[in-house]
């Protein structure tokens, strides 16, 4: 859908090609996605000059690197792309980096169903091993996540059959830091109890306005780029 002065029809060419083009490219970025909508605003002089407004996109039940999404809200302005090259047929691409707003929901399942992606995984086997170096020399199988309020418990299989249980709480500190605040580990014969919290690092591209977690879901929403 386009927004445009209300006494002119959007251009079909735009209606026909660019929507389905940033449809499209949308859905080669992901593994799967349902009820994927987007809306492109702005004027159909301006588009047609490859300079887009703005571009609201909402989609449920996305999976992106392994990583389950439960809802999704998004908002992206100034993008700047290839559009003679589209129209002739030809993929989709980003010229500039775009800033993208949004809100993403995640409910228990979808993030345990992310446990068996590398990019989630990995990440919180280098948390356990920042926690408990004298881990690093065992195989860790990362097997469920329980979301409480503020509050996350990861239960792990490290070597031999070791249970582990891990449990912190989660925050933001700053828009481009959570806080792993007051974290415990019980390992076979071993618990960690008296572990300092510490920030970890978002990078440069991200800025989050919320992090929250309720029972059984988490909701984050903030800013983010998105290179080319």
């Amino acid at each position: 859908m386009i927004t445009d002065n209300p006494t002119k029809k959007p251009s079909r060419l735009i209606g026909n090609i660019l929507s389905p083009a940033i449809e499209l490219w949308l859905r080669s970025q992901v593994q799967q996605v349902s009820n994927l909508k987007v809306q492109i605003e702005g004027k159909s002089r301006q588009i047609l000059t490859g300079n887009i407004p703005g571009v609201s996109i909402v989609a449920s039940d996305a999976v992106y690197q392994g990583l389950h999404v439960t809802e999704i809200q998004l908002y992206a302005t100034g993008i700047l792309i290839n559009l003679g090259q589209v129209i002739k047929g030809q993929p989709l691409k980003l010229l500039e980096k775009v800033p993208v707003t949004g809100k993403l929901q995640l409910q228990q399942a979808d993030i345990n169903a992310s446990l068996r992606s590398p990019l989630l995984s990995n990440a919180l086997t280098e948390l356990l091993l920042k926690l408990a170096p004298q881990a690093a020399d065992k195989q860790v199988q990362w097997d469920k996540i329980i979301v409480n309020d503020g509050q996350i418990r990861l239960c792990a299989t490290m070597g031999d059959r070791q249970q582990i249980i891990l449990q912190a709480g989660l925050k933001l500190s700053t828009n481009q830091e959570l806080e792993i605040s007051q974290p415990t580990i019980e390992i076979p014969g071993v618990s960690l109890t008296n572990l300092d919290s510490f920030n970890v690092d978002l990078g440069a591209e991200v800025e989050l306005e919320e992090l929250t977690l309720h029972q059984g879901k988490i909701i984050c929403r903030g800013k983010i780029n998105v290179l080319p």
